[in-house]
């Protein structure tokens, strides 16, 4: 049969190269379409008067490890998978000049509902996890071009349950039998990612990892 990979149904080395050449040309052309169609959409926000009052923000969900560390999918704990791009362009007066600086701190998807809402100057529900960007793209928020808010996250954390990545052909089986874990409940994988290092800890007493970035 021919190749079908959708999310993580397979492992790199389950595919050949040229399979690999063609879903990596896939996902680049899907980009190349994606690209063209916010050009399209730009145009037509200029055409209409509407560029210098819409924030525009770009984010994306996950990674894609296409390949690489033997991964296809949003598997695993590398950067592929996790570092994700976020551009803001704020066309307000207030934002600063410069809108190609970029800023270096951690974000997570959760700050995204509470940047759009302080920028329609409405007050997050108290049940939000994250916290507004806008204080970071203000220029009057402080004079040194790094300003970061007092407070904001060192580190990002999240976790993982890997016991049914991929296809797996019997029901009651799951990965990480062949690691010597018990049962899925021990398929857990917790990071805590800082600035330069990088800690993956793992249930069921394998060894945890430690990445100097």
């Amino acid at each position: 049969g021919g190749l079908s990979i959708f999310g993580a149904n397979a492992t790199a080395k389950e595919i050949d190269d040229d399979e690999l050449y063609m879903v990596k040309s896939s996902y680049y052309a899907l980009i190349s379409e994606m690209d063209h169609n916010l050009g399209l959409l730009f145009d037509s926000l200029k055409e209409t008067g509407q560029w210098d009052n819409t924030l525009i923000v770009f984010t994306s969900d996950h990674g894609e490890m296409m390949g690489d560390h033997w991964f296809m999918g949003k598997l695993g704990f590398h950067e592929k998978s996790y570092h994700i791009p976020l551009v803001i362009r704020d066309p307000t007066r207030l934002a600063r000049d410069e809108f190609s600086s970029e800023k270096f701190c951690f974000t997570e998807n959760v700050d995204i509902m509470p940047t759009i809402l302080e920028w329609f100057d409405i007050k997050s529900p108290h049940q939000c996890d994250g916290r507004s960007v806008i204080p970071i793209l203000e220029k009057h928020r402080g004079k040194e071009p790094e300003y970061i808010p007092i407070g904001w996250r060192s580190a990002a954390h999240y976790e993982v349950n890997y016991s049914s990545w991929g296809q797996l052909e019997d029901v009651n089986d799951f990965h990480g039998k062949s690691l010597g874990l018990k049962s899925p409940d021990e398929c857990y994988l917790c990071v805590t990612q800082e600035d330069r290092f990088k800690l993956v800890y793992f249930l069921g007493n394998l060894p945890p990892l430690l990445f100097d970035l």
